[in-house]
């Protein structure tokens, strides 16, 4: 009987955002006592995820250093390109470490709870590593939907 290798999953958090509505950065806003970038950081280390980056660009970017310098930071040094241009530097730093996967988050959504990341993981694990998985959430009127965070594998 093979056993599996024990898996290596990333975690991302996709925060290069201006933030033009509110002004500051959300990752800074406060969820539950904590920032909304530590609280994320923290459900998906508790989920399983090792290690975790945060992609950051201007114009706040060095200010979500300065407020969580244990945090490992990837660059978005043109972030106005699009979400996509971060998840492009978070896939490359996965594939530079050779993570299995990478469990992705957005930084303004603070409220997602460890267990749902657990759950991607559970369930990526059972669907043999199939190459993406989205959480389905209901939305205030009770239906089901696809939305954040996902997970990528190889």
């Amino acid at each position: 009987m093979s056993q599996r290798s024990p898996r290596k999953i990333i975690a991302l958090i996709l925060a290069a955002g201006a933030s033009e509505r509110s002004g500051f950065p959300k990752a800074l806003a406060r969820w539950e006592g904590q920032s909304f970038v530590r609280g994320i950081e923290r459900a998906m280390r508790e989920a399983g995820c090792e290690p975790c980056f945060c992609v950051v660009g201007p114009p706040w970017e060095e200010a979500l250093r300065t407020h969580a310098p244990e945090l490992n930071f990837l660059s978005n040094p043109r972030p106005a390109r699009g979400m996509l241009s971060s998840l492009q530097i978070g896939i490359a730093k996965a594939q530079a470490l050779e993570a299995e996967a990478l469990l992705v988050a957005l930084v303004d959504h603070p409220r997602v709870k460890v267990s749902s990341y657990r759950s991607l993981l559970t369930s990526w694990e059972e669907e043999a590593r199939c190459l993406l998985l989205r959480a389905t959430l209901r939305d205030s009127t009770g239906r089901k939907r696809s939305g954040r965070p996902y997970l990528l594998s190889r």
